[in-house]
């Protein structure tokens, strides 16, 4: 079984201006909505805690590619050096994760042969049970 991503709150800046709370997956280095297929870096101190809850958020934006930093005051960005590595370090886990993936699929078709030639067993079984003699 696979396990699950770790998540993260954000508020997300939309179009109109609002602010939408929502919960975006852990990936190295940055937070990523699949849905979406939107992705965002990580960046040391952009974590911003919600007042009066001290629960930590990252403010984001769709168009940029890196949230809100209130160290700097500015949208963070990323240099293409900076983009490469961290997409380097992805496939790196995504490859290696690879053949543990594969097994667990392997497993799960097994499973479900060996049931689905139990349920055959079973039917031919009382098929037989049923004929005349």
């Amino acid at each position: 079984m696979v396990g699950r991503k770790p998540k993260h709150r954000a508020l997300m800046v939309t179009e109109d201006h609002q602010l939408v709370d929502v919960g975006l997956d852990v990936d190295a280095a940055s937070l990523s909505d699949h849905r979406a297929g939107r992705s965002w870096g990580l960046v040391p101190g952009a974590v911003i805690p919600q007042h009066r809850t001290r629960k930590p958020y990252l403010l984001v934006c769709p168009r940029c590619n890196g949230p809100y930093n209130p160290r700097t005051g500015k949208w963070a960005a990323f240099d293409p050096d900076e983009v490469r590595r961290i997409a380097a370090q992805c496939c790196d886990k995504q490859r290696a994760d690879l053949p543990r993936l594969a097994a667990q699929e392997l497993s799960a078709s097994m499973l479900r042969l060996v049931v689905a030639g139990l349920l055959i067993l079973i039917g031919i079984a009382i098929l037989i049970a049923r004929l005349p003699l």
